[in-house]
C-alpha cells in the first residue's frame, strides 16, 4: 500500500501534467488564431495554408492528451507481472 507521501507526489505530478495540458491548448489556440491573421491580412480568400501546421499541432496535442487523460497509471500489479517476466519461468 502507497504511503500518504508516494500518494500525493502522484497526486501533484497528475495536476502539474493537467496545468500543462492547458497551457498547451492555450498555446495551441493563439498560434491557430495568428496563423488566421496572417493568412487573412497576407492572402484572403487563397489557399488556407494555415490548416497545415494547425493540423501538426492539433496531432502533438492529441498526443499530450493521451499521455495526461488516456493512459492508466503504473499499479503494482503491473511492476510485479514485468518482473516476474524478467526473471522468466522457474
Amino acid at each position: 500500500m502507497a504511503s500518504d507521501d508516494e500518494r500525493r507526489a502522484r497526486a501533484v505530478k497528475r495536476l502539474e501534467a493537467k496545468r500543462n495540458f492547458l497551457r498547451t491548448v492555450t498555446l495551441f489556440a493563439l498560434l491557430s488564431a495568428l496563423f488566421v491573421v496572417i493568412w487573412a491580412t497576407t492572402t484572403p480568400g487563397g489557399y488556407f495554408w494555415p490548416i497545415w501546421p494547425m493540423a501538426g499541432l492539433a496531432i502533438a496535442l492529441g498526443f499530450q492528451a493521451w499521455a495526461t487523460f488516456g493512459q492508466r497509471p503504473i499499479t503494482e500489479a503491473d511492476i510485479e507481472r514485468e518482473m516476474r517476466r524478467e526473471r522468466g519461468p522457474e
